[in-house]
């Protein structure tokens, strides 16, 4: 379903759509639309980095059950229930791109994180890539022991996805520890005062 067909779905269910500003979030790779509805809003994103389209829902249930009789909505324990890694290669890498939606921001899940490892070894390049979408959108730095051996790897296709989810944990690795240590000087700092 694309954006225009959720629009006119949200229309017959008279949501009221906000106009959002370009400026306030990447509107080139993750076009949005945004309804307002009755205690929430409900947000519709083709996200083109990832290559799939999604919707966020802060809203009571009655619009959950809306978007999902309309749209294929999956959780994350759906989204891994799906997740056949034995599957076709096209089919592994859609769910894994959906997982990465679903990782994106979120606690350390080590479901989530078993699979990915498992995909990461995977023979099938476009595997191991749609697995580091997933690591870098996560930004669990669990993952880094797994990347290093991807960026030392013959395709020169996984090498450059793999140095790159390296760079992103290792930033969120040292942001980490930066955070860790401002909260255990506090103390000290008090003491002083």
């Amino acid at each position: 379903m694309g954006a225009d067909a959720f629009a006119d779905l949200a229309e017959s269910v008279g949501w009221t759509e906000f106009e959002l500003d370009p400026d306030s979030y990447d509107s080139e790779d993750y076009p949005a639309r945004l309804w307002d509805v009755p205690d929430g809003w409900v947000r519709f994103v083709e996200d083109t980095v990832l290559g799939i389209k999604y919707v966020d829902v802060d809203a009571p249930s009655r619009d959950v059950d809306v978007v999902k009789t309309a749209f294929e909505a999956r959780d994350r324990d759906e989204l891994l229930q799906l997740l056949d890694l034995t599957g076709a290669a096209d089919d592994v890498c859609r769910m894994l791109r959906m997982l990465a939606r679903a990782a994106q921001a979120t606690p350390f899940d080590r479901r989530i994180f078993d699979a990915v490892a498992v995909a990461l070894d995977s023979a099938d390049e476009d595997v191991q890539i749609s697995a580091l979408a997933v690591v870098g959108r996560s930004r669990w730095t669990q993952f880094l022991p797994h990347i290093e051996g991807l960026t030392k790897t013959s395709s020169t296709r996984v090498r450059a996805f793999a140095a790159n989810a390296k760079v992103i944990l290792d930033t969120a690795s040292r942001m980490a520890s930066v955070a860790d240590d401002q909260l255990t000087s506090r103390p000290e700092q008090a003491k002083r005062r």
